[in-house]
């Protein structure tokens, strides 16, 4: 009798959680195992080799010049496809991450000054490297959850087929090519954000926060931004809004530009009635960024980055200041760091994106 080989079974989807499970705790040793060198304490008088940082799986990582600042900070510079010097803060390199690209950050900075503000930076790099990779793996668990446990498609039919594109584009990682002008865009943003989340966030007190699958999906929010706010009437004390943001690149006068602002609407009473009934809500606001570029814009700025080697920045950074500072308007918008009220804080972002010109 001959042997009949039979196809290895599916594992299941409780199999398929576990398995994800293991490799979160997995990269979460590795994590605390690669960043806990930068914790050492010298002894007094004693000198501690520089500490080389590895980005596992990383098969390729962009040189950049490490450059000291006035006052003791420092930048980094790279040169460009037309052998410009460019400027790039430690936001640029942290939110390339998203595009895939990554950075040597093994520089030999002898000031011992310098060496530890290098050395934080790089520890927070690492922890930005690993961290990604850990969500992106939560993130799957959570979709096998909604996809195959929950079996959303049977109880709306749209929702399930919207879980599953968002488990298809999650399994493609970082291939961006051939992405839709309206995810690129999404990146974009979400780039700028970051940049000056990381750069000008702690003194302004406004924060990124990602996204969660469940709020992509059922909240339709794209990004998420913490914003401070005063209590009216109770002092100087401040509390933190969480506000979620749409982006669409659909024209006014389009009939689905419309049903955005309904679909938009309808979350937003959902929000305001269940915090009403005291349940807790991801986002305490959602709004509809309407923006002055299109689709055929969106796919140039990315179609020059890519032939400029997926230049340092990411395709973000050929966006005009204005245009910036457009998407950034409409984001802060009737928050304590309103660009109409705010002018300390708008004059700084300015100022910022214009030097990396």
């Amino acid at each position: 009798m001959p042997n009949i080989e039979f196809p290895p079974k599916e594992p299941s989807a409780d199999q398929k959680i576990a398995a994800l499970q293991i490799e979160v705790e997995n990269l979460s040793v590795e994590k605390n195992k690669a960043t806990k060198a930068f914790d050492a304490v010298p002894a007094k008088n004693e000198k501690i080799a520089p500490i080389k940082m590895e980005l596992p799986d990383v098969k390729e990582k962009k040189s950049v010049e490490f450059v000291k600042d006035d006052k003791g900070k420092f930048h980094f510079e790279y040169i460009d496809a037309n052998k410009q010097k460019r400027y790039l803060t430690q936001g640029d390199l942290l939110s390339d991450m998203e595009w895939g690209v990554y950075y040597d950050l093994n520089h030999e900075v002898i000031a011992a000054e310098y060496r530890k503000k290098y050395d934080k930076f790089r520890k927070k790099y690492l922890e930005a490297f690993y961290q990604q990779k850990i969500e992106r793996l939560l993130t799957e668990q959570l979709l096998i959850q909604r996809l195959e446990i929950d079996k959303i498609a049977d109880q709306d039919y749209y929702l399930g087929q919207a879980y599953s594109a968002v488990y298809e584009r999650l399994k493609k990682e970082n291939e961006t090519e051939g992405m839709p002008a309206g995810f690129l865009f999404e990146k974009m943003i979400g780039g700028i954000l970051k940049k000056i989340a990381s750069d000008l966030g702690e003194k302004w007190k406004f924060s990124m926060q990602k996204t969660s699958v469940i709020e992509d999906v059922e909240l339709k929010t794209d990004l998420v931004i913490n914003l401070p706010e005063k209590n009216r009437g109770v002092g100087v004390e401040e509390s933190k809004k969480v506000k979620g943001i749409q982006l669409t690149l659909i024209e006014k006068g389009n009939e689905k530009f419309q049903r955005k602002v309904e679909q938009v609407q309808k979350i937003k009473e959902k929000i305001k009635k269940s915090k009403g009934l005291g349940e807790k809500m991801e986002i305490d606001d959602l709004v509809l960024l309407e923006v002055e570029v299109g689709n055929r814009d969106v796919l140039s700025k990315y179609e020059t980055w890519l032939r400029n080697g997926k230049s340092a920045g990411g395709p973000e950074s050929n966006f005009s200041v204005n245009q910036i500072m457009e998407f950034l308007g409409g984001i802060f918008k009737e928050s304590d760091l309103d660009f109409e009220n705010n002018k300390e804080f708008k004059e700084e972002v300015w100022q910022y994106f214009k030097n990396k010109g």
